[in-house]
């Protein structure tokens, strides 16, 4: 009797599982052929896709996509470039601004675009400009955070970007609210401190401070901000989802790759009492602030087969970006 229920018990486990996970679907086709995605930012009224062709805006809702003056932008792409990806982009209100793998910073103002390289110096090694893992933005300022370790700050009015000094081994994501920028990087030998991943400036970049009193050496892949709640998404062999509700004096741990088999999570976008986070591996959900998580993988792929970078939640369904991929999934099968 203990063994039928076991077994029906296991079976309706795996069923809810696999119906779940078979709802993935691949909508990359909705761009052009040849057109890969590499990045996601919205505004009020739209959603933007960063590409190897430009940038690609949607009204609605993710189902159809137009490139945003693409002859004016491709004018702007220097000869010898090899390839364009779009791999960092963010929206201010008309303005958008898009990351490159080593051109420069393309601002779109609302009307033209230009190609934003004072300031960014080459790379030693590739000669390239700086390449960008976040870009964010305030009233005043653009925020530029780099692997070489540095933040580029471009203030409205000013066409060269200044630069902070060496923060961390490598900068991986950005968050700013009033003054203070808090920044999320590798943790190593290198940068102002050793050991410490979490950095604060509260002068917009002039002088920085350690941020994790108590978290300890972690890679910070991604960071977001609720109602004065802090989560984080770190990497690693111990990837996970932590957060903090007294302004990074203590820190809770909400879900790990102990529990489900995802690696570094590289984006958490936080609606309420919801948590949607982007993983390697899958998409993490909570419905209660991150008391309870739902695991939703691919039926196919293997787990590091299916990278989702970043995600962006539209009306009725999660649209989720993984390397040359886009994905979508129904929203409805996970609130009810």
């Amino acid at each position: 009797m203990k063994y039928k229920i076991f077994v029906n018990i296991f079976l309706s486990c795996f069923i809810f599982f696999t119906n779940v996970s078979a709802q993935w679907k691949d909508i990359s086709k909705r761009f052009p052929a040849n057109v890969k995605v590499f990045s996601i930012t919205h505004n009020n009224y739209a959603i933007f896709a960063g590409t190897n062709d430009g940038v690609y805006k949607s009204i609605d809702e993710g189902l159809s996509w137009q490139g945003i003056n693409r002859k004016e932008f491709h004018s702007l792409i220097p000869k010898d470039a090899q390839h364009l990806e779009l791999i960092c982009l963010s929206a201010r209100g008309d303005t958008l601004f898009a990351g490159t793998n080593g051109l420069g910073v393309f601002i779109f103002d609302g009307y033209k675009w230009h190609l934003s390289t004072d300031g960014l110096e080459d790379e030693t090694v590739s000669g390239d400009k700086p390449i960008p893992e976040a870009i964010t933005y305030d009233q005043r300022n653009v925020y530029f955070g780099s692997k070489n370790g540095r933040i580029y700050i471009l203030s409205d009015g000013d066409s060269s970007w200044n630069k902070s000094r060496i923060i961390s081994s490598g900068i991986n994501s950005l968050l700013v609210k009033g003054d203070s920028i808090l920044v999320g990087g590798s943790c190593s030998s290198h940068g102002i401190r050793q050991g410490c991943c979490l950095f604060l400036s509260t002068n917009q970049g002039n002088n920085w401070n350690n941020f994790d009193s108590t978290l300890g050496c972690q890679i910070i892949y991604s960071l977001v901000t609720q109602n004065g709640t802090i989560y984080i998404g770190t990497g690693g062999e111990e990837s996970a989802i932590i957060k903090s509700i007294d302004n990074g004096k203590s820190w809770i741990r909400l879900v790990s790759n102990s529990e489900y088999p995802f690696h570094n999570v590289q984006s958490i976008i936080v609606r309420g009492d919801k948590v949607f986070a982007a993983t390697i591996g899958g998409l993490l959900f909570s419905n209660d602030g991150g008391t309870h998580w739902v695991f939703i993988q691919h039926p196919t792929k293997k787990h590091k087969a299916f990278n989702l970078k970043s995600i962006f939640i539209a009306k009725t369904e999660i649209i989720a970006i993984s390397p040359f991929e886009l994905w979508s999934y129904p929203i409805s099968s996970l609130i009810h």
